[in-house]
């Protein structure tokens, strides 16, 4: 259930800093890292519950 918490957490931080920032071609590499980011921390939360 953490995993889901900390999903939304992550999903509503690029909200707001995708709203301030107004040119496309940040946002785009916003949500590219924000992707990649969530990504790893997916695998390593993965991880840990399959070590625990």
């Amino acid at each position: 259930m953490e995993f889901v918490a900390i999903f939304k957490f992550a999903a509503s931080l690029l909200l707001r800093v995708v709203a301030r920032n107004l040119t496309a071609k940040a946002s785009v590499s916003i949500c590219v890292s924000a992707a990649f980011y969530s990504k790893k921390i997916i695998i390593y939360i993965l991880k840990t519950k399959e070590a625990g």
